[in-house]
């Protein structure tokens, strides 16, 4: 993934075909297991339109996911939607686990059937994207995936299509299901619901806004908080400042134009609300250490 910042289904389909995967249409299936030691993948990447889900078998993998810090360990999932941004990870070498990607279009279809539970189940996301199974859980989700790999590799099927398609929509609720319950009990400490909620808000909003809002102010109103209150509630969660976060969106958001060729550095910094190209070098160099023309050569 090193040489993808942007990546779409279709992006997908091609890699994993590439990489002897399985795909469909609609579904893409790649069997991950490192063989390598310890290897960090450094470059931002950002999801569209589609759904990921990962089943960790074995050993563990540390990521940057939304500008915060995760690990997926075994015996565990890992679900995303559409346009989160993965940086930093981090795979161990014994590593091993099943990626699954379905397209944006299915998944909505699956969770556009049942009332509510696309708000039920993607309103933590950013903070609870890993979910620790039982055993009985990792039993059901390793079996459905199963039965996903051998429908994709199976091409004399009569009913492949459908059948596929609601063996997808099973993994995907059963998943939905599994973190609703967990979900449950994680908000019933209130102290700890409410942190995660003004986080998840200014996470969201840094993400939609930090190319043109970098004033804490902006983000605190917003949230209905003091910019004092609030960087005490998120040092004690990261150990980051607003400020800090706001800088780590931007800085990401100008490693992925980075690597759009297309684009001028002076038409990143314009998108980025720069008021030069200088300016802009020396936000980017004091973030990397690089400049962005060394870091786009690179």
């Amino acid at each position: 993934m090193r040489d993808i910042l942007s990546i779409n289904f279709e992006d997908i389909r091609q890699r994993i075909a590439s990489a002897h995967g399985s795909f469909d249409e609609d579904v893409a299936v790649f069997n991950f297991k490192e063989q390598k030691p310890n290897r960090l993948v450094s470059k931002p990447t950002r999801l569209n339109n589609a759904f990921c889900v990962l089943l960790c078998r074995n050993g563990e993998m540390t990521f940057s996911l939304d500008y915060l810090q995760y690990t997926i360990k075994k015996n565990s999932v890992l679900w995303l939607n559409t346009m989160h941004v993965f940086d930093n990870i981090n795979v161990n070498s014994d590593f091993e686990g099943n990626v699954i990607i379905v397209s944006d279009k299915l998944a909505s279809s699956v969770f556009n059937k049942i009332l509510g539970i696309a708000g039920s189940s993607s309103k933590n996301i950013n903070f609870l994207p890993i979910i620790a199974l039982n055993e009985f859980e990792f039993d059901v989700l390793s079996s459905i995936i199963s039965r996903i790999i051998r429908l994709l590799d199976n091409n004399t099927h009569n009913f492949k299509q459908q059948i596929l398609k609601n063996t997808v929509s099973d993994l995907l609720l059963e998943i939905a299901n599994i973190k609703i319950e967990k979900d449950k009990m994680a908000t019933n400490n209130a102290k700890f619901g409410y942190k995660e909620e003004i986080i998840r808000k200014f996470i969201l909003l840094t993400i939609a806004n930090c190319k043109q809002q970098r004033e804490v102010k902006f983000y605190t109103d917003k949230i209905g908080m003091t910019a004092g209150n609030f960087n005490r509630i998120l040092k004690s969660f990261n150990g980051k400042t607003a400020n800090d976060m706001i800088n780590e969106a931007l800085l990401t958001e100008a490693k992925i134009l980075l690597q759009q060729q297309n684009k001028t550095i002076s038409d990143i910094a314009f998108e980025l609300n720069f008021s030069d190209q200088s300016s802009f070098g020396r936000f980017f160099k004091n973030g990397t250490g690089q400049t962005p023309k060394e870091y786009r050569n690179e």
